[in-house]
């Protein structure tokens, strides 16, 4: 097993996803952000993403975390077998993040996952 830092993120303090590459998968943690396209390059070829996404809609110009349009960007470039959203407000929250990851599975194909209190999941 190989654990890679990425590049750093835009987070207002310094923060920094990571890779986890495995015999069996490529699984990427992108941690606090603000998207920034170069974010794509890095996770790209991931298996897995398991993305911090606080936002639905992210309309606040200072705010420094991902959204679900930034997600539906991860998805459609990188293609991944399988995304684990996490990290939520009350801003997402207040929209249901299981139907949102339903939704999204269904739009894309791959399965989308909230996550939830003990989420154990199986590689």
């Amino acid at each position: 097993m190989e654990i890679v830092a990425s590049i750093p993120h835009d987070h207002g303090v310094e923060t920094y996803g990571f890779i986890i590459k495995s015999s069996k998968n490529k699984i990427g943690i992108v941690t606090d952000t603000k998207y920034f396209p170069e974010l794509l390059q890095v996770y790209k070829n991931c298996d897995i993403l398991i993305m911090n996404v606080a936002y639905y809609i992210n309309n606040k110009e200072k705010a420094k975390h991902l959204d679900i349009p930034a997600v539906e960007e991860f998805i459609k470039e990188i293609q991944p077998n399988k995304v684990i959203i996490t990290h939520f407000n009350k801003n997402i929250l207040s929209k249901n993040p299981s139907e949102i990851a339903k939704a999204l599975t269904k739009k894309y194909g791959i399965q989308v996952i909230a996550a939830e209190d003990d989420l154990d999941l199986y590689l």
